[in-house]
């Protein structure tokens, strides 16, 4: 059967995350894993693994006693986060691992999967002294792990439902990988379905087909996503960045449009993310477009993502309210916004 730009989508994410990523029948028999749990517990590639593990839970655990007790807890609660267990690997070796599991069931709550995601932390355990030395490296890691761990878990609870909830699906997996990389700071959280909120809001205002409202809600939620992988500790750093750290930092459409790159079914969305920061003057970035030349939808994201940004409390300042917001949209027009976006915008925002 032809497989669906979305199932693409989930393929793709699949088989490069960063996290091992399992499927379980009740009983435990392996359905599914991807290359990076296979190599977490030394396999080469998930067909090896499945020719010598076909029950993980029971195969591939040290301690029965602690999988048993994991089992009970999802029975009982259907989900268990950052739960630490030792297992053994293809050479003997035994590690350390951080898992977290939920009950996958169908539309009558009938049970199809535990699928989970587990991540090595044995050298963490090992230096965590070593780490509390160096809190900025320390938390680097801490946000880069969780950011895996939430992503893929909103992704394999999406891979789990129907085809036919396959729409619904799509929209929410993406709105699940946004919230995992906003939730990861405080001033950030849940800012890009604002931003998309925004964004929708101006498209309605300006007769957008429900099509083109599709494509721009796609665009708007993931606007920021090359600066939320690549960019962390820039964007927490506490001092002034450097000349170099901020032409780094303004590579971030380029880097997000990068990787959406492989994704087929996000093709068209791919331009709102490389030019949201092009301004209609032509001093934007990082092609210095201007007027026209951006595309619509990437204009519309940029009075968006700016219009949140006031709206919103920061580290370095307090939020400074709608009417400053409109203020600024309005001083701004036909320098840093497209004359006909902030127009509507004034209106509905």
């Amino acid at each position: 059967m032809r497989q669906t730009k979305t199932e693409a989508l989930y393929h793709t994410i699949f088989d490069h995350a960063v996290e091992g990523i399992y499927l379980v029948t009740p009983e435990g028999e392996l359905v599914a894993a991807n290359p990076a749990f296979a190599l977490i517990f030394g396999y080469a590639s998930p067909e090896e693994l499945a020719t010598h593990i076909s029950n993980p839970w029971a195969q591939l655990y040290c301690e029965p006693e602690e999988r048993e007790k994991l089992c009970r807890i999802l029975m009982k609660r259907g989900t268990v986060t950052g739960y630490e267990s030792r297992a053994c690997r293809k050479d003997g070796r035994v590690i350390t691992i951080s898992e977290s599991v939920r009950a996958v069931r169908d539309k009558e709550g009938g049970l199809l999967y535990f699928r989970g995601s587990v991540g090595d932390i044995t050298l963490l355990k090992q230096n965590a002294d070593a780490y509390h030395e160096n809190e900025t490296d320390l938390r680097l890691m801490l946000e880069q792990a969780e950011q895996n761990k939430d992503v893929l878990l909103g992704i394999i609870d999406e891979v789990c439902v129907s085809h036919r909830m396959m729409e619904h699906m799509y929209i929410n997996l993406v709105r699940d990988i946004v919230n995992a990389l906003d939730s990861r700071r405080w001033w950030t959280r849940e800012r890009s379905q604002r931003v998309a909120s925004h964004a929708l809001a101006i498209a309605e205002g300006m007769g957008f087909h429900e099509d083109e409202k599709r494509t721009l809600h796609f665009g708007a939620l993931l606007h920021d996503i090359g600066q939320s992988v690549f960019y962390d500790e820039l964007v927490d750093k506490p001092e002034k960045l450097t000349t170099d750290e901020v032409t780094l930092i303004r590579k971030h459409p380029e880097k997000g449009a990068m990787v959406l790159n492989k994704a087929k079914g996000l093709r068209d969305v791919m331009p709102f993310i490389r030019h949201h920061h092009e301004r209609v003057d032509g001093k934007g970035y990082p092609d210095g477009l201007k007027g026209d030349e951006i595309p619509l939808g990437a204009r519309i994201i940029h009075v968006a993502t700016a219009y949140d940004s006031i709206m919103t409390d920061r580290p370095y300042r307090a939020a400074q309210g709608r009417e400053y917001a409109l203020r600024e949209i309005a001083r701004c027009t036909n320098t840093q916004f497209d004359p006909r976006v902030a127009e509507v915008a004034l209106k509905v925002l």
